[in-house]
Parts: structure tokens; sequence; C-alpha cells
């Protein structure tokens, strides 16, 4: 008997199975039906060949399965082959080897690692491993198990970052909303105060250029001076001057006349002079502002029709 694996190939299993089974066929009741000792010797022999698998000392008992090697992803330099493929070649080698040397249970072997290597998933990472009886088989399912809570412990971790960056994100994307209509609104405004100075600057060469707008503030300067008469007030200045200086003249007569004992005397010639100085000073002041008072409300007409212009312009 050789081993393969770490168990027996049960290659002469075989006959003894057979003497068992002849044994098991004499000893069973002959006063049964032939088809009911038939049976139970069916049974007894499947009961043993469970056995064998139980006890992994059976090549029935050899199974295949999948282990990933990630220092393979890089080819080796010598023989142009990963680490994981260098290990299925071994493991085929030795498979083939039992073959040559059992046929009847080799090829059977041989059968299953074929399908084992064709069905693996990562060729170039994925090693092909032996998994003998059904304690191999059990740590096999055991090890998946941690493997696969580890991924979901992993993939919950992930879920949650997940989340955490879509919260992120949306807050991200409310704030860059906000930029944008801000920007958007600081970019009307400009264009508005684009296009008032593009409007002024444009009103005022127009207003420089045409010469309705020359003509229309020539017409209100011709209004300003048609109701302040220059030549009137000038004539009223002149008027002024003189009795000022006649005032002036009349000064030391009145100081010298006071001093004298005959002043009582000349008081009545002298306050007629000074009423009528009063009365004429009264009426310049009243005149002058009224004459204010028009020109302010002629200056306010000028500005309101300056800007009825602009208006327009524009």
């Amino acid at each position: 008997m050789t081993s393969f694996f770490g168990l027996s190939t049960g290659l002469q299993l075989q006959p003894q199975q057979q003497q068992q089974q002849q044994q098991t066929a004499a000893a069973a009741p002959q006063d049964l039906p032939i088809h009911s000792r038939n049976y139970l010797a069916s049974l007894q022999s499947r009961l043993q060949r469970v056995e064998q698998l139980l006890q992994d000392e059976t090549p029935a008992a050899l199974g295949f399965s999948y282990d990933l090697d990630s220092s393979s992803s890089s080819s080796s330099s010598s023989t142009g082959l990963t680490r994981a493929q260098q290990q299925n070649l071994q493991l085929e080698q030795k498979v083939q080897q039992l073959a040559a040397a059992t046929p009847q249970q080799g090829q059977e072997l041989l059968s299953r690692w074929q399908r084992a290597a064709h069905r693996n998933p990562d060729r170039q990472a994925g090693v092909v491993v032996p998994v003998v009886g059904l304690q191999g088989l059990a740590a096999r399912i055991s090890g998946a198990a941690e493997m696969t809570e580890a991924i979901l412990q992993a993939a919950a971790a992930t879920a949650r970052d997940t989340e955490a960056l879509a919260a992120k994100h949306n807050q991200m994307n409310a704030a860059l909303g906000r930029i944008k209509k801000r920007h958007a609104v600081l970019g009307h405004s400009l264009i508005r105060a684009v296009g008032l100075v593009e409007g002024l600057a444009v009103s005022r060469g127009v207003c420089e250029r045409n010469p309705r707008c020359e003509a229309a503030n020539e017409q209100l300067l011709a209004q300003i001076q048609e109701e302040f008469q220059w030549a009137d007030w000038q004539q009223r200045i002149d008027g002024l001057r003189v009795w000022l200086s006649s005032l002036q003249q009349q000064k030391p007569e009145a100081c010298s006349s006071s001093s004298s004992s005959s002043s009582e005397e000349q008081q009545p010639a002298v306050a007629p002079a000074l009423l009528r100085l009063l009365t004429v000073q009264a009426e310049t002041v009243q005149q002058l502002l009224q004459s204010l008072a028009n020109t302010e409300a002629a200056v306010s007409r000028l500005q309101a029709s300056a800007l009825a212009a602009r208006s327009r312009a524009k």
C-alpha cells in the first residue's frame, strides 16, 4: 500500500473488500432469499466505504480546493511562472506519477485534479490544494467562515466610510451650490454696474456731441439770464455805491456839527437823508434775497433738466 498526501492509496483494499463481501455473503443466513442476501451485502459494503472515508484511508476521501497566493502577482524571472503556478505544476506531477503507478485509482485522482485545475478562478495566483477527508473539509469550511466574517466586517466598515463620504459629498455640493448662486448674483451685479458705467459714458459723449443737447443747454442758460436781469442789478449796485460815497461825505460834517453848540439846529436837515438811505438799503436787501431765491429755483430746474436729458440718452 503506497502513501499519497498523507493517506493510504487503498489500491490493495479492493481485493480485501471482495473477500469481506464474500465472507459477509457466506455469513448471511442461508434461509433468506437471494435478493435479500445481496441487499445486505451491498449495505455492508457501503458502510465499510463510509468508515474508510471517515478514517481518511482511501483516495476517495481526497478532494481539491483553492488558496490565493497574494505574492504571485508577478512571474518569476527564471521560469516565467508565478509561485502559485509552480506549486500547481509540482502537484500535477505527483498526481501523474500516481496515475502511472496505479492506473485504476490514479486515473480517478488525475481526473479530479484536472477538473479542479480547470475550475481554478485565478490561474496566476490560485493554488490548488488537496483536502483530505471530512476533517480537512470541515477545517476548510471553518477557515472560509472566518474569512467570510472578516470580509463582512470590512464591508460594513467600508459601507460606514462610504456613508460618511456621501454625507460629506452632499455638504460640499450644498456649499458649492450656494457659492454658485452667490457667484451668479455677483456676476449680474457686475454686469449691471458695467452697463451703468458704459451708459453714463455713452450718454455724456452723446450729450457732448449732440447738437440738440447743446441747444437745450443754451436755451436753459438764456432762460436763466432772462430771469436774472444783470443790467438792473448793475444799476442798483451803482446806486448803492453813490449812496455809500454820499454817506462817507456826510459823516464828517455830522460829527463836526454835533460837537458844536449849534448841532441841534442842523439835526432836522440830516434826518431825512438818513431815512431815505435806510429805506433804499432795506429795499436793496429785499431785492437781493428775492434774486437769490429766483437763482436757486433756476439752478434746480437746470439740474432737473440735465437729469432728464441724461435718462433719455440712456
